[in-house]
């Protein structure tokens, strides 16, 4: 079962995908306190909590230093409890198209170049307007 849309494959495969490209990058999407509460509520709104709670601690791994399960564990809870739907996984493209993640097929708005992506991801598309603040 689905609850409420939720675990959609499509959604699964690019958030696999942008913790790899993080990874290899060596590169944070919640490395401040306001990213680290959007991709909590953006996981919250996208997965269900067994499956969100993975993909957000590996994410909150990429801090470093400044990773604190027990920390992360506490807010990803209470975005769950609080979740109204506002922010989204546009959020999560959108901080890491900001560290460099690309997908294919996707062109600058600023200059119309094209831009490779090497892990194959399907297009989508995407306007800054739309990441809730």
């Amino acid at each position: 079962m689905n609850p409420s849309g939720r675990n959609k494959p499509k959604d699964r495969y690019r958030i696999q995908s942008i913790i790899k490209f993080l990874s290899k990058s060596g590169k944070s999407i919640t490395n401040d306190y306001d990213n680290w509460y959007k991709v909590a509520l953006a996981i919250a709104n996208t997965f269900t909590h067994d499956i969100g709670e993975k993909y957000y601690l590996k994410l909150c791994k990429l801090d470093g230093a400044k990773y604190n399960e027990g920390d992360c564990r506490d807010m990803l809870r209470y975005c769950y409890a609080s979740t109204q739907g506002e922010i989204n996984f546009k959020t999560i493209y959108y901080f890491a198209k900001q560290q460099g993640y690309k997908i294919e097929g996707e062109s600058s708005s600023e200059g119309g170049q094209n831009q490779e992506v090497s892990d194959g991801v399907p297009s989508i598309s995407v306007s800054e307007d739309l990441v809730a603040q």
